[in-house]
């Protein structure tokens, strides 16, 4: 199967694929029947493909439903289970991590072309000399420069 290289598209076409899985999962489910592990497999990789797509929330539910419907008695694919929502979990909070680089770096690169450029304050801020403000101006440029590359590092 060939897919768009439109990032969007190809989320949406994880997603509706994940959706199927889980629907296919639901109605295992309703039927009797020891069908435990294929349920869970069913989860599990509808689990993986919303994680591909970004989507953390309900790759964690899929994770979850597969842990208590499908492998309840498996102890190793419960631990395996448990390991991917970890990793999950780990993974949702370094997103945070790196908007709030982004947004330090943008800062602190606009403040320091705000300090270089003496004329815009006019020498009023603090009674600072020319020479401090331009000292203040390159410490905020080389701080952003810093967080920019954290941030393109963690991409």
């Amino acid at each position: 199967m060939v897919y768009n290289t439109n990032r969007n598209d190809y989320g949406t076409h994880l997603i509706n694929e994940a959706i199927r899985l889980e629907q296919s999962a639901e109605e295992m489910r309703k039927k009797s029947g020891p069908k435990g592990n294929e349920i869970g497999d069913k989860y599990e990789k509808a689990g993986d493909l919303r994680k591909k797509a970004r989507d953390f929330i309900g790759a964690h539910t899929d994770y979850r439903h597969a842990k208590i419907y499908g492998f309840s008695n498996d102890e190793k694919k419960v631990d395996d289970l448990d390991r991917k929502i970890k990793l999950l979990l780990l993974e949702r909070r370094t997103r945070g991590s790196k908007l709030f680089l982004a947004f330090l770096s943008l800062i602190t690169l606009i403040s320091a072309l705000f300090f270089v450029s003496v004329s815009l304050t006019g020498n009023v801020i603090l009674g600072l000399s020319e020479n401090n403000f331009r000292w203040v101006g390159l410490c905020l440029f080389v701080c952003g420069l810093i967080f920019a590359f954290l941030y393109f590092r963690k991409k």
